[in-house]
C-alpha cells in the first residue's frame, strides 16, 4: 500500500520514503498525453481533446448496474421499487394558486465533452426552415451537464398524469416549478390552468422509481439549439439527460429527443416509447417552396377558399409571370424577396423592380398594401402550434404567442416585422409585461382590442381557419412518409409549428409563413414565460408514458416470434362508408379495442390540454373536404366527438 501525507499548506506531494517501485506504479497509473486524432463525424473532421482521446466510455448507458461497497468488497444489486401516492384534484380558485417561475435544474458537475459548435451558418440544413438563436449552439445563463446525470444511490420522483378510462395510459406531468417538499400540489397542477385560469378534474399520482429501465430519459439530437424552455421542462419532470453522441448511446435508450429533422432511417429505429419533434415530411410546410408549391396546389383545388396566402412567384421558374403583374401594376406593387431555406429574416429584402432580385434561388411574395396599424406601427403574430398526431390528425392552437412590431411606418423597417431583423435597430423597445414597446403578448394585443372596442372574434376564427386548412394541405404528404419511414405501431412524433400572421385593416388575417422549429429563447422575461409554458404545456399534451423499456423490448420481441406463426389470422378491416353509417347509438358496440383505444387517447389528451385549444378534429365536417384521401381514423374521431355531443 502506498501511503500519501497532506501538508499543512494543503498540498498533495509525493513523499521522500516512496520506493522507487512504487514511483513506477503511480507513473503507470497515470494516463499519458495523446495527441488529438482527427474522428470522422457528420461529414466533417473534428479533433478530440486528449481527454476523449484517452477514456472514451463504450457501456450501454441502460443496463443492470451494480454498486460495490469498497469497506466491505460487497456487491448490491438495485432492483425495481416504485412507491405511489395518488391525488384528486378538483376546481380550484386561481387564488389559490401560486406561481413559481423558478425550476431549471442545474448540475453541480462542470460541461464535460466537446463544447457545442459556433458556426450559426452550419446549424441548419436546406430541408428545414429554421429559426433560432444564431449566436450559440446553447442559451447563455443555463449550464447543463452533458452525462448521463444518473446517481444510482438516488431514485427519481416523477409525477404521472392518470386516464379516466382503466387500463389508460399513464404519463408524466411536466410542471412549472421545481419538486421539493415544500411543492404544494396546485403548484404542480398549475401548468395544466388555461389563460382563464381553470381546469378540468385531474388525478395526479407521485411514483419514486430506481429501476433505471424505468427512468425516464432525453437527449438533443446531433447539432440541435439546446432552448432553455426545452432543457428545463424535461429537468423539472425528473428526466435523466443523455449523451448527445449516439456512437457512446444506443439509439433506444431514450424516451425523448428534441433534434433537428431525423434521417428517414432513424424515424424507422424508433421504438414505441420514443418521441422526437418532427414528422417525416413536414418540412412540406417549413420550406417557403414548398409552401408555395402546396398553397398553389389547394388553391387550383379549392379557388378562393385558400385565398389567405398572398400571391408568390418562385424566382426564376416563375420570372415571367412576375415581369407580367409588375408590368400591370405600373411598378405601384411591393414584393418581399425571402430565400427558399432560410430563416431569422437572413436575405429579406423589399424590391419593386425585377432589376433588384440578386438571389439565384428565392420565393417572391406580394407585399400586403394595407396593413392593420397599431400607433401607426406595422406588425404580425406568432402562433404557435402544436400537432401531435397526424393519423388521426389532431391539431392545437397555444392561446399565447407574440406580437412583433417595428418602427413608424415611414421607417426602413416598417415593411419587416421579422422580430430577428427589427431587433437591431435604434429605436426597438421591450416590455416586459409585454403590453408596450415593440414586443407584445396575444392577450394585450386581444385586451387592446376590447379597451378600443374593436370587434376581433371573426380575426381569431379565420386564424384558427388557417391554421387547420395550412396543416391538413401537407396530411397526404406526412402520412405518405410516415408508412414509409416509421415502423412502430404507436405514433413516436410530435411538432410545434410557428405561423406568421399578418392583419389587414379589413381585420383579414394572411398566412405569411410557417417555421418548424419557431425560436424558443428567451431573450426577455416575456419571452421566458410564454416559452416555459408552452414548451411545459406541449409535453403534457403529448404524453411521456411510464414504462418499462426492458419488457417493452421483451414483448415486442414475443410479438414479432408470435406473426411468424399466426399470419393467417386476419385483421378487422372497416370502411369509411360503413362507419359513416353507424348512428352515434351504435357507434360504441360497432369499435373495436383498439378503436377505443383511440378515442379514449384522445379524451385524455384533451383533459391534458392546458394553455392549448383543439382545432382538430372537431363536430363541424366541413373541412373533410380538403384532405386528399380521406382517412378512416379521422372519420373515426370526429364520430367519437359527435357522439359525446
Amino acid at each position: 500500500m502506498i501511503e500519501c501525507t497532506t501538508t499543512s499548506n494543503a498540498t498533495f506531494n509525493a513523499t521522500k520514503r516512496i520506493s522507487e517501485s512504487a514511483a513506477e506504479i503511480v507513473r503507470a497509473r497515470t494516463p499519458t498525453y495523446v495527441p488529438p486524432r482527427l474522428v470522422k463525424s457528420a461529414g466533417k473532421h473534428k479533433a478530440l481533446s486528449p481527454k476523449k482521446a484517452v477514456t472514451k466510455r463504450s457501456e450501454n448507458p441502460i443496463k443492470k448496474f451494480t454498486r460495490t461497497d469498497s469497506s466491505t468488497n460487497s456487491t448490491t444489486n438495485y432492483k425495481s421499487k416504485s412507491t405511489c401516492t395518488t391525488f384528486e384534484s378538483k376546481q380550484t380558485n386561481k387564488s389559490n394558486t401560486r406561481s413559481k417561475s423558478t425550476g431549471i435544474i442545474r448540475s453541480k458537475q462542470p460541461r464535460a465533452g466537446p463544447k457545442p459548435d459556433q458556426a450559426g451558418t452550419e446549424c441548419f440544413d436546406d430541408c428545414t426552415s429554421l429559426d433560432w438563436n444564431e449566436d450559440t449552439f446553447t442559451e447563455p445563463n443555463e449550464v447543463d451537464d452533458e452525462r448521463d446525470d444518473f446517481d444510482p444511490e438516488s431514485s427519481k420522483t416523477y409525477w404521472t398524469i392518470q386516464s379516466i378510462y382503466q387500463g389508460g395510459q399513464e404519463v408524466v406531468l411536466f410542471p412549472l416549478c421545481k419538486y421539493d417538499t415544500n411543492t404544494t400540489i396546485n403548484e404542480l397542477l398549475e401548468v395544466l390552468e388555461d389563460i382563464k385560469g381553470e381546469r378540468e378534474n385531474i388525478i395526479i399520482k407521485k411514483r419514486v422509481i430506481s429501476d433505471r429501465n424505468s427512468m425516464m430519459f432525453f437527449k438533443f439530437g446531433p447539432r440541435a439549439v439546446e432552448f432553455n424552455a426545452v432543457r428545463g421542462a424535461f429537468r423539472r419532470a425528473g428526466f435523466g439527460r443523455l449523451k448527445r453522441d449516439d456512437e457512446n448511446c444506443k439509439f433506444d435508450t431514450f424516451n425523448s429527443m428534441w433534434s433537428k429533422h431525423l434521417p428517414n432511417q432513424d424515424f424507422g429505429k424508433l421504438k414505441e416509447f420514443q418521441k422526437v419533434n418532427h414528422f417525416p415530411g413536414s418540412f412540406e410546410l417549413g420550406r417557403k417552396d414548398t409552401l408555395h408549391r402546396t398553397m398553389g396546389k389547394m388553391r387550383d383545388r379549392h379557388g378562393l377558399e385558400y385565398d389567405f396566402y398572398p400571391k408568390s412567384y418562385s424566382w426564376p421558374e416563375s420570372q415571367n409571370e412576375l415581369n407580367m403583374d409588375i408590368s400591370n401594376s405600373n411598378g405601384k406593387n411591393l414584393y418581399i424577396v425571402k430565400p427558399k431555406a432560410s430563416s431569422c429574416g437572413r436575405g429579406i429584402k423589399v424590391i419593386n423592380k425585377l432589376s433588384q432580385v440578386k438571389c439565384k434561388d428565392c420565393i417572391i411574395q406580394r407585399y400586403i398594401p394595407n396593413p392593420l396599424l397599431i400607433d401607426n406601427k406595422k406588425f404580425d403574430l406568432r402562433i404557435y402550434v402544436g400537432v401531435t398526431d397526424f393519423h388521426p390528425l389532431k391539431i392545437y392552437m397555444f392561446q399565447e404567442g407574440l406580437v412583433s412590431s417595428n418602427k413608424d411606418i415611414k421607417d426602413k423597417y416598417a415593411h419587416l416585422t421579422n422580430y430577428s431583423i427589427n431587433k437591431h435597430s435604434d429605436t426597438f423597445e421591450t416590455s416586459e409585461e409585454g403590453d408596450a414597446g415593440s414586443k407584445w403578448t396575444i392577450s394585450a394585443l386581444k385586451k387592446y382590442f376590447k379597451d378600443n372596442k374593436v370587434d376581433d372574434s371573426m380575426l381569431w376564427r379565420g386564424i384558427e381557419d388557417i391554421i387547420i386548412k395550412t396543416i391538413i394541405s401537407a396530411d397526404d404528404t406526412v402520412n405518405s412518409m410516415m408508412a414509409r419511414t416509421i415502423k412502430s405501431k404507436k405514433n413516436v412524433c410530435y411538432e410545434v409549428f410557428g405561423f406568421d400572421i399578418l392583419v389587414d385593416d379589413y381585420l383579414k388575417p394572411w398566412l405569411l409563413e410557417v417555421n418548424v422549429s419557431p425560436s424558443l429563447s428567451s431573450s426577455s422575461a416575456m419571452d421566458r414565460k410564454i416559452k416555459t409554458r408552452l414548451i411545459a404545456n406541449l409535453m403534457n399534451l403529448v404524453g411521456f408514458e411510464v414504462c418499462d423499456r426492458r419488457k417493452l423490448k421483451d414483448d415486442a420481441k414475443k410479438q414479432a416470434d408470435a406473426n411468424l406463426f399466426y399470419k393467417s389470422h386476419a385483421k378487422v378491416k372497416r370502411s369509411i362508408h360503413q362507419l359513416k353509417e353507424v348512428t352515434s347509438q351504435q357507434l360504441n358496440n360497432y369499435m373495436t379495442p383498439c378503436e377505443m383505444k383511440v378515442c379514449q387517447e384522445l379524451d385524455d389528451e384533451h383533459r391534458r390540454r392546458g394553455m392549448f385549444t383543439r382545432l382538430f378534429p372537431c363536430k363541424d365536417t366541413k373541412y373533410n373536404k380538403y384532405f386528399v384521401n380521406e382517412r378512416y381514423k379521422n372519420v373515426l374521431v370526429q364520430k367519437w366527438i359527435q357522439n359525446k355531443m
